[in-house]
């Protein structure tokens, strides 16, 4: 733990959490943190997942997310256990890193000429 850096400043450790709650200390950031732990855990749990998946979460990743966060929030929150949650989820299983390609259009009706 360090209070100053090298060339002396002091190290600012203050910040605001989930763009609401002011912080100045790391002790006060700890109590934040546990005053909205479902939100805390539900974040990081997005956050580990979207770098197992190597995409963004969308709206097919809700369910297993929430089932884990559940669990985490219930207890399970080791590490340990969270990563294996991920690595067991169905988003992680049946992954597809591939981006689609885009649908050719075409306009009914429409003729080439030739």
């Amino acid at each position: 733990w360090r209070d100053k850096y090298e060339n002396g400043r002091d190290v600012d450790v203050g910040g605001v959490l989930f763009n609401q709650h002011e912080f100045k200390t790391v002790v006060e950031f700890k109590r934040l943190i546990l005053q909205e732990k479902h939100r805390f855990i539900r974040g990081f749990i997005s956050h580990l997942m979207t770098y197992a998946l190597g995409r963004e979460l969308g709206p097919a990743d809700s369910l297993a997310l929430n089932d884990m966060t559940a669990k985490a929030v219930a207890g399970q929150d080791q590490m340990r256990v969270v990563l294996k949650m991920i690595a067991m989820s169905a988003p992680f299983l049946h992954k597809n890193t591939r981006v689609p390609a885009p649908a050719k259009r075409t306009r009914a009706g429409s003729r080439r000429s030739e």
